[in-house]
């Protein structure tokens, strides 16, 4: 199973560094496009603005020239195809989500407390952690509950933030910040529900949110990512409900390990939904 996944992790990753590789040459040629449009410019300024009597004067017809020039630019250098900024923010939220699954497993790897598989497993997840730093998660999360527009479920985050750094340092309690880990999940689905509803009151559930939600057309790649989402929540308040009975249980009850599954896991849904 883990050999088919890295042939497709393995191939994502060289369309995206393709991709990178191209962008780097087209912005090696960007100098030369500028330039040769201030040419234009002025070529048509000057001409546009000719005076009556500048008729008299006899050119070379340039009509053949300017041909060739335009035919030359388009064959050479063809206008990119336009972004969806929308459509590539999804694009980044279903990896995102494939990541959060793949940290889970490189986790639990550490739980068979061999000397081999506890170095990987430490390895690993802190190379994550460092590259969620890298990526400012806790700011792209803030800024995406922030567009929700509740400045409860802000608060909630805020404070679910403050206790988790807290647990962490031992200045607080692992159960506190589980259970305003766990109020935020529930605070983020209620916004998300209440979003949904076509009227008051009605009953809603995840697989009708996004349908209702989701960014994209109905059916497609985002909608499905996001039902299938509701997995990984369902098994982040299982783990936070441990934690708040203050049970132990390997890396599914380490705090440091669901708080960087809960910022991917925000970052993913709030990332596939329309706010």
């Amino acid at each position: 199973m883990k050999e088919k996944w890295l042939e497709k992790l393995r191939e994502k990753r060289d369309y995206l560094k393709l991709w990178l590789e191209r962008i780097k040459n087209a912005q090696e040629v960007v100098p030369v496009v500028h330039q040769t449009l201030e040419q234009t410019e002025w070529e048509i300024d000057a001409l546009e603005n000719a005076p009556v009597e500048a008729d008299e004067i006899t050119v070379v017809d340039l009509s053949d020239t300017i041909d060739r020039e335009l035919h030359y630019w388009k064959i050479h250098v063809p206008i990119p195809p336009p972004y969806d900024v929308k459509a590539v923010s999804s694009s980044s939220a279903i990896s995102t989500s494939a990541t959060a699954c793949i940290y889970e497993f490189v986790s639990r790897v550490g739980d068979l407390e061999t000397p081999a598989t506890v170095e990987y497993s430490g390895m690993y997840t802190v190379s994550y952690q460092e590259l969620q730093q890298k990526q400012d998660r806790v700011s792209e999360v803030r800024r995406l509950i922030d567009m929700l527009g509740n400045p409860q479920t802000l608060e909630r985050f805020e404070r679910a933030l403050a206790s988790y750094h807290a647990a962490e340092s031992s200045t607080g309690q692992r159960t506190s910040a589980a259970i305003e880990m766990r109020t935020l999940l529930d605070g983020i689905q209620g916004d998300l529900f209440e979003k949904a509803r076509d009227h008051p009151g009605e009953n809603m559930v995840w697989s009708t949110m996004a349908e209702r939600l989701t960014k994209g057309e109905q059916g497609g790649v985002e909608e499905a990512e996001l039902r299938g989402i509701q997995v990984s929540r369902s098994s982040l308040i299982d783990r936070l409900s441990r934690i708040g009975k203050d049970r132990e249980g390997g890396s599914v009850t380490d705090l440091g390990h669901i708080w960087t599954q809960l910022l991917d896991h925000l970052y993913a849904v709030l990332s596939l939904v329309e706010l």
